[in-house]
């Protein structure tokens, strides 16, 4: 009988040691699998960062990609250098929602314009053509179905073409007095798709019926 005890108690020792040993395996594990997590999201968060910084941070102008900025209370205005003398822009402009809320119309503007580039800045007021096109309502927008359009080669038509871009530090802005006091808007790389000419431009819209029913 007290062999068939002690082997019992051998046994039950051993499959103790085993599970210990099972646990500390698994604990090793866990130990090691968490580090590795917590080595990757710090590595991914610095890269993250270290791109978001490069893809804010612009040091040079390229030409043919889309920058944007914006301006104080406005939504973001886009521009694109074709070269050192043409560039192309839709400046900034208030929401839809602001527009139609204080009863005004929601302009898109497109511009192709001439520019100088002299002492590393651009200067936008060299020439430019101005196609706006102005909706009374979101419905109009919505459809892109425009109510007015304005077309005009005047200088000097828009806030836009009267500032610039330039390098303030190590950040290109765009730059604008308003109020008498200067203004830098950081410029920032954009995925948008601004048209290459102001047919391009109109071809995404159409005039809307004027013999449509009044929306009041």
């Amino acid at each position: 009988m007290s062999k068939d005890i002690a082997g019992d108690s051998r046994v039950k020792n051993l499959g103790r040691k085993r599970l210990k040993n099972k646990n500390g395996i698994l604990t090793i594990l866990l130990i090691t699998l968490t580090a590795i997590t917590f080595w990757y999201f710090l590595v991914t968060k610095k890269e993250n960062a270290k791109n978001e910084i490069e893809n804010r941070e612009i040091t040079e102008i390229v030409y043919g990609e889309v920058y944007s900025f914006i301006e104080q209370g406005t939504r973001s205005g886009y521009i694109k250098f074709i070269d050192e003398e043409s560039y192309l822009a839709m400046p900034s402009t208030k929401s839809p929602e602001a527009s139609f809320g204080d009863a005004e119309t929601y302009d898109i503007i497109f511009i192709e314009g001439k520019c100088s580039f002299l002492n590393e800045k651009f200067y936008l007021g060299e020439s430019v053509k101005v196609t706006s096109l102005s909706f009374y309502d979101q419905d109009s927008l919505d459809k892109k179905s425009y109510d007015e359009i304005f077309v005009s080669t005047e200088p000097n038509l828009t806030d836009f073409e009267n500032g610039s871009i330039e390098q303030n530090a190590n950040q290109w802005v765009y730059r604008r007095k308003i109020n008498d006091i200067e203004y830098n808007f950081p410029l920032e790389r954009s995925k948008k798709d601004i048209p290459n000419s102001t047919n391009e431009f109109l071809k995404k819209y159409e005039k809307a019926d004027t013999n449509r029913p009044s929306s009041e």
